[in-house]
């Protein structure tokens, strides 16, 4: 009985902290600072696709000139977010960036909304 008695009391610790973990708030998603951003950006093809299946094949030149494959925009670096500018009403966004050198995701309003990796110089020129 003692044995039964010190298993219930483990699975009853472990239940609790499991319940305690569940209950603490999210940490926020981290994000990069302003130049660990342009760092990456600068002269970098990303490919992958936002949360609503849109696929994202963008080359940020570092002019500013952000050229997709049947588009042309702006892109910059402010307070430590990026920000995309497409033609066409309220097209300019900014996202928080986090990640690294080989693959990064955008956060807005503190959800992941994109993701992709990270390719350097413009691959999608011949």
């Amino acid at each position: 009985m003692p044995l039964q008695s010190g298993c219930r009391g483990v699975w009853g610790v472990a239940a609790l902290a499991l319940l305690v973990a569940l209950a603490a708030p999210a940490r926020a998603l981290e994000t990069l600072k302003a130049e660990a951003i342009e760092t990456i950006m600068s002269d970098a093809t990303l490919q992958g696709s936002m949360s609503d299946g849109t696929p994202l094949n963008e080359y940020y030149d570092p002019d500013g000139t952000l050229r997709g494959v049947d588009f042309t925009g702006t892109w910059s670096v402010e307070d430590d977010t990026l920000c995309v500018e497409r033609a066409g009403p309220e097209s300019r966004v900014c996202y928080g960036v986090g990640g690294n050198e080989l693959a990064i995701f955008w956060v807005l309003e503190g959800k992941i909304v994109g993701q992709g990796a990270v390719l350097r110089g413009n691959v999608n020129t011949q």
